[in-house]
């Protein structure tokens, strides 16, 4: 499942990338990538909070050389 920044257009996977979204505006995908952090901690389209995703433990552990063995790789 993925998305797509609100300012810059950059690709969001929804489960494993770090990212902020709007749990209240749940089909429009209000999504900001941690490059475009957005001004306010306020949703543009509702006025709600944004929450903050972690990145997953298994992007972390692909990305890191010492622990990437364990994923078989």
């Amino acid at each position: 499942m993925s998305g797509y920044c609100n300012k810059c257009n950059a690709a969001i996977d929804l489960v494993h990338d770090k990212h902020y979204h709007c749990s209240r505006c749940g089909d429009t995908k209000i999504l900001f990538c941690p490059d475009c952090t957005p001004g306010s901690n306020n949703c543009p389209g509702c006025g709600g909070g944004l929450d903050y995703h972690r990145e997953s433990i298994t992007r972390k552990a692909f990305h890191n050389p010492a622990t990437r063995s364990l994923l078989g790789f």
